[in-house]
């Protein structure tokens, strides 16, 4: 896909968004009010609840759903939802007003108290920053009207991102971190091109919500600034380092770090003790340097930046800047509108039904790690998504639906980590590509062995210099078609050479499965007809 990613025919149309399917739906209202609908009963919430957690303070309509005349709608300017006299009595009216039964209009208020507090709590803990009237009217059209994804195009294009498509791809890492497990990104290329672009997207992340750092000690992260600081946070690093010895590196690889660090104790002096990082911390940085194994793992996607397009789109930027023609006004708006999307929406668990119906197998193989990374991308844009399609209450709480078009989009925005580039490296490159999977099936006696091998080991018979050859692995990782499986940067890393279909094969099965995504749900015969 191009960088500037214009929408084709095709693609998906969030304005034609699929009705929900569960009984439990809020919908957002023009006023900042909220739309709850269960078992035929509207209830409207009138502006924003307040009050948790000692009580919930809300003004309520409510009407049968389709009969919204004068007469039967009950209304009640405010009640605390958390008194159970108050919960009576509008019971007790309310079913009078609607016609309806009180005992099924009890279960239809209960059910929607408690969607309402778990809403609510959840809100509360993501420490949203208040928005005045006008932003926060203009942030939900951005999340509930037309294609999300185009809109935020716009946004990116608006607030001066080089390159749409890549802020578009960093911008949804980011929201992970409001999931349990969240998704790094890695930026590998020319390092100020990549911190030009990091510090771009800086501007339109919420300012409560992560912190920058040019680089970090190996136990920076041990000691934050106070409990719990890191929890749902996006660590911004411009200089990503590959050791093995960092906090980082150990949160990466297992998902948690325990150290031993100094604290003072005021009777004892200095004391060490052991300190958990506490998560989920979500990291995205930029590097020009060989990776650690961690930053291969499942949780991590690696962009790598075409450096030589995105460093004329920057140079044509500033020199508008420097002409004063630069729209520095539309530019801040831009930025703070995409700085308060997150505070209007739910952290989240995701259900996706379509597992059962549609198969991976095709694109993936059954590479596990792929297709993790993918469902968790269609996840991500489905809590992006949230206000156009619909929720199960579950056990762990209220849960968004993860639908076909969240799918596609996760697998046409993130296309270069589905189709291994082969045919499009440099022509040296694909030299010692070729040289290398030729060498290693004759010492294994396979065709494509997955046996690891060393730099040391293939060096000789590559005929490169250990600078040249390291340079290459370095390029075939980032294009997928070796991967780390062990070693260190001390001793040397292991590879191995990364199966994978031809690029044609895979283009097909993209194109085939994409298709598949697209059409889900239609009827046959639209289908034909489009």
């Amino acid at each position: 896909m191009d960088s500037d990613f214009t929408p084709k025919k095709h693609q998906i149309d969030f304005s034609k968004a699929v009705a929900s399917k569960t009984d439990h739906v809020f919908k957002p209202l023009p006023d900042g009010g909220l739309h709850y609908s269960h078992k035929g009963i509207d209830i409207e919430v009138l502006g924003e609840p307040k009050g948790l957690p000692t009580s919930l303070l809300v003004g309520l309509r409510l009407y049968r759903t389709g009969e919204r005349s004068s007469a039967r709608t009950y209304r009640i300017p405010l009640i605390d939802l958390f008194d159970g006299d108050a919960t009576g009595k509008l019971v007790s009216e309310a079913s009078r007003t609607l016609e309806l039964p009180p005992d099924t209009l009890s279960a239809i208020i209960h059910n929607f108290i408690d969607l309402l507090e778990a809403k609510m709590a959840r809100s509360t803990k993501t420490d949203a920053v208040p928005l005045d009237s006008t932003l926060r009217k203009e942030a939900m059209a951005v999340l509930c009207k037309g294609n999300i994804v185009m809109n935020l195009a716009g946004l990116m294009d608006r607030a001066g991102m080089p390159d749409p498509k890549l802020a578009i791809q960093l911008y949804l890492l980011s929201l992970s971190r409001m999931l349990d497990e969240p998704l790094h990104g890695i930026l590998h290329g020319e390092g100020d091109i990549c911190r030009r672009i990091l510090s771009e997207l800086s501007a339109c992340l919420p300012k409560k919500h992560f912190s920058e750092f040019t680089a970090i000690s190996p136990h920076a992260l041990s000691y934050p600034p106070e409990q719990g600081f890191w929890k749902h946070r996006t660590l911004v690093l411009y200089g990503l380092e590959g050791g093995n010895k960092s906090t980082l590196t150990e949160y990466l690889l297992k998902g948690r770090s325990r150290r031993l660090i100094a604290h003072r104790d005021e009777k004892a002096g200095y004391r060490s003790r052991e300190q958990a990082l506490e998560g989920p911390i979500q990291l995205l940085a930029a590097t020009d340097k060989d990776l650690h194994p961690a930053f291969y793992g499942a949780s991590t996607v690696t962009l790598p930046v075409e450096t030589a397009s995105i460093a004329q789109k920057i140079y044509e930027a500033d020199i508008r800047r420097l002409a004063g023609l630069e729209d520095t006004g539309q530019r801040e708006h831009a930025q703070k509108l995409l700085q308060s999307l997150p505070s209007l929406l739910s952290p989240m668990v995701a259900i996706n039904p379509l597992v059962e119906q549609i198969s991976l197998e095709g694109l993936f193989g059954q590479d596990l790690s792929r297709t993790g990374l993918f469902l968790r991308l269609s996840h991500v844009i489905a809590v992006l998504d949230q206000y156009n399609c619909g929720m199960e209450n579950t056990a762990k709480g209220e849960a968004v639906i993860v639908e076909a078009k969240h799918m596609a989009l996760a697998l046409e925005l993130f296309s270069e980590l589905w189709i291994k580039k082969v045919d499009e490296l440099h022509f040296r490159l694909r030299s010692t590509h070729k040289r290398l999977t030729q060498l290693i099936a004759e010492r294994d006696g396979q065709v494509m062995s997955k046996k690891p091998f060393t730099a040391r080991e293939v060096r000789k018979a590559l005929g490169l210099s250990p600078a040249t050859l390291q340079r290459h692995l370095s390029s075939l990782k980032s294009y997928g078609t070796i991967e780390i499986c062990g070693g260190n940067r001390a001793k040397g890393y292991r590879y191995r050479l990364v199966e994978h279909a031809p690029p044609r094969q895979q283009k097909e099965a993209f194109d085939g499965l994409l298709t598949e995504l697209q059409g889900h749900g239609e009827d046959p015969g639209e289908q034909r007809a489009s």
